[in-house]
């Protein structure tokens, strides 16, 4: 027992104290290097000055006691209880920490182990990393995952090279289990990433670079379009079929919509048709908003006729909920994408709709269970006046944007504007292409035309592509004009902006001339 003893300024080197009582003892430049105190009790002791550099105190009982000053400088210090302990000036470079109890430390050490620091009067070492993985949590969403060993926060670094470009949000609780869902990934594509966590001391830490392969799948793809008012609908459906032969999309359904009290036109749905013919795509159903005996033709632009008249004709079409449903029922949970490019009659009565032989569940939740997107040509961004595909049928535009229950994206007349392409399609489609019957008879041989309907099928297919790049989360408010205002902040929809015309006019171009 070594209680209270005035050992101040002895030399102890190298001495074998383990398991000593030295409490309240005066040790006072002392010379302890690598003395062995292994649960040694120094608690309240005075080692002010004291040299402790290789001494091994693991699970010593340091608590209140005075090191300032003292040297510790690579002495294992693993499980000692230096709770309360006085650390001015004391120097700890190199020295063990490992599972230390530390709270209610005074002073400032001048020299601490790398990774460690004081915080809030603990020792604090920066969160270590474990467990980390990456799997698929459906067909279309990874999920990375991982542990530390204190609480701190989330987040992924990831790209297809390692210089990543893309992070995910920074989500701020702290926790020790992680876990970060990345969306709009490629199929079939080798992804790189990083986890990164900070504890509550500000410290982070990030691992090595790691990698995983999505899977090779399709995305669903329904297509609700009006094709009447400008060509940029065939060109859309067109991009559609030809993102589908290069394995990206699989285009389950074309469904017809049209203006409130208007019918769908008889070529439109035949235009249609004889699309989908052209790309090989016979598996693809059809279907239309009604009446759908329509023959109005757009003049002086008529495209929709010569457009029909490429394909061989087909019996009218049934309706658009019937095959909505139909279509959903048939995929798995979670993966379809719809992109609308026109009016929204059909959408919202597939929301209002009731269970039927298909589904045994209403509109609304066979959405919430099937669709995984919907993209929607429509409106200005954040805000504007009345558009053309709000303005047709304002009260189904409210009831869509206001009780969809899955993610909605929205692409605004300001980036169609901008985004031109057809230029080369008459110098690459055949003279029995539906397409290029279209685009001549609209605007002429060799020319391009604003292609609003293409930017939200391109994104709803390759949402990683940051030419185009989402704004939100929010809300988007219609008035019963057809007016809109995005709000930020709450809420499960986004906003397109253009950030690379060029390249996106490049990518169009080269979706409008694949062929099959």
């Amino acid at each position: 027992m070594l209680n209270n003893r005035h050992l101040r300024g002895s030399h102890l080197k190298g001495a074998n104290l383990q398991g000593a009582h030295m409490v309240h003892a005066d040790l006072r430049g002392a010379d302890l290097r690598g003395a062995n105190l292994t649960v040694a009790n120094l608690t309240n002791a005075n080692l002010q000055g004291a040299r402790l550099q290789w001494a091994i105190l693991s699970g010593a009982n340091l608590r209140g006691a005075n090191l300032s000053g003292a040297n510790l400088s690579r002495a294992n210090l693993s499980h000692a209880n230096l709770r309360g302990a006085h650390l001015p000036g004391a120097r700890l470079g190199g020295a063990i920490l490992n599972g230390v109890t530390s709270d209610k430390i005074t002073g400032r050490p001048a020299a601490l182990p790398a990774g460690w620091v004081l915080f809030r009067g603990r020792l604090t070492f920066r969160p270590v990393l474990s467990r980390i993985a990456a799997g698929p949590s459906s067909a279309f969403v990874i999920t990375v995952s991982w542990t530390t060993d204190q609480p701190s926060d989330s987040q992924v670094r990831y790209g297809t090279t390692t210089a990543y470009g893309l992070r995910s949000k920074l989500v701020k609780s702290m926790v020790r289990i992680h876990s970060q869902r990345l969306a709009g990934l490629r199929s079939n594509t080798v992804y790189h990433y990083r986890v990164s966590s900070w504890n509550v001391a500000g410290q982070r830490t990030t691992s090595g670079d790691v990698t995983f392969t999505t899977p090779a799948v399709r995305v669903p793809l329904i297509i609700d379009t009006d094709i009447f008012s400008n060509a940029d609908d065939v060109g859309a459906l067109a991009s559609a079929f030809a993102l589908q032969l290069k394995g990206e999309a699989k285009v389950v359904a074309t469904i017809l919509n049209t203006r409130k009290g208007q019918p769908v036109e008889t070529n439109s749905w035949q235009c249609a048709a004889a699309i989908a013919q052209f790309y090989g795509s016979n598996g693809t159903l059809l279907g239309s908003d009604t009446p759908n005996n329509g023959t109005a033709t757009n003049a002086p632009h008529d495209f929709i006729g010569p457009c029909a008249s490429k394909g061989a004709p087909v019996s009218a079409p049934p309706s658009a909920v019937a095959v909505y449903r139909r279509a959903l029922a048939s995929q798995p949970d979670g993966s379809v994408v719809i992109d609308s490019g026109g009016y929204f009659e059909n959408l919202s009565a597939l929301l209002n709709s009731p269970p039927d032989t298909f589904s045994p569940l209403g509109g609304r939740d066979l959405v919430a269970r099937k669709v995984r997107m919907l993209v929607a040509m429509a409106g200005h961004y954040p805000s504007g006046i009345p558009e053309t595909n709000l303005a047709g049928n304002p009260a189904a535009a409210q009831n869509v944007a206001a009780n969809w229950p899955t993610k909605i994206v929205w692409s605004g007349y300001e980036v169609g504007i901008l985004v031109h392409a057809g230029s080369t399609i008459s110098a690459t489609h055949p003279n029995r292409s539906p397409v290029r019957a279209a685009y001549e008879a609209f605007v002429g041989p060799d020319k391009w035309i604003p292609s609003f309907d293409l930017t939200s099928v391109y994104h709803a297919i390759r949402p990683w592509d940051r030419a185009l790049t989402e704004v939100g989360p929010g809300t988007n408010a219609l008035t019963s004009t057809g007016g809109n205002t995005f709000t930020m902040g709450a809420g499960n929809q986004y906003y397109l902006r253009l950030t690379n015309v060029s390249g996106l006019d490049r990518s169009l171009e080269s979706l409008l001339d694949t062929l099959p």
